[in-house]
């Protein structure tokens, strides 16, 4: 399953159902700096709520979507509803596992978990999945957003020079390297910008 995380000139928002959020057990977690749709939909804002859902669900896809004017902004701010149990089980995830009631796993079994799932993922397909992490995206968007902007007017510069504001790139990143995850994102920024929109 995908999940969209739409854009606009200032921030991005992760689309989820509210139901996922009570299933998930943080439906009260989520704060007010997000929004809520009359039919039931999440808009988790990027720097806290997005990546708090991450860290319970675990990695997914997403499909990015730049609106210059979105609709997420008109909506209500979020505000958790009355049956939701204020203070529910939670489970504990470790190296992409969900473990309900038991512990959760060390260092070196989450170490050894990650190789497994690393080499059973290793890059044999042509075109890899982006999925949600924080990082990776504030790095591809700020490398999509040096490469591609128009100069000091336009709004990649001013998006990207927002992005310094929070976000330092080390070395590697100011020499454009980029992990696989942060790839499939940047690729598909570069292809929607290829594809006719202009910044």
């Amino acid at each position: 399953m995908s999940y969209r995380f739409i854009t606009d000139p200032g921030h991005g928002w992760l689309e989820v159902p509210l139901s996922e959020l009570v299933d998930l057990g943080i439906a009260q977690d989520i704060s007010k700096c997000s929004y809520l749709s009359a039919n039931g939909i999440a808009y988790l804002e990027e720097d806290c709520d997005a990546p708090r859902f991450n860290d319970a669900k675990g990695e997914f896809d997403i499909d990015t979507v730049h609106q210059e004017q979105t609709f997420v902004r008109t909506l209500p701010h979020y505000q958790c509803p009355d049956y939701v149990d204020p203070d529910p089980p939670k489970p504990y995830r470790s190296g992409g596992e969900t473990w309900a009631g038991k512990e959760p796993l060390d260092a070196e079994q989450r170490e050894a978990l990650r190789l497994q799932v690393e080499k059973a993922t290793a890059k044999n397909s042509p075109a890899a999945e982006a999925y949600f992490d924080r990082f990776d995206i504030v790095t591809a968007y700020y490398l999509f957003f040096a490469h591609y902007h128009q100069g000091l007017g336009s709004v990649m510069y001013a998006r990207g020079s927002k992005i310094l504001t929070y976000f330092k790139p080390d070395l590697g990143v100011q020499n454009n390297m980029m992990n696989e995850n942060t790839q499939a994102i940047y690729n598909k920024l570069v292809e929607r910008e290829k594809g006719g929109t202009s910044g």
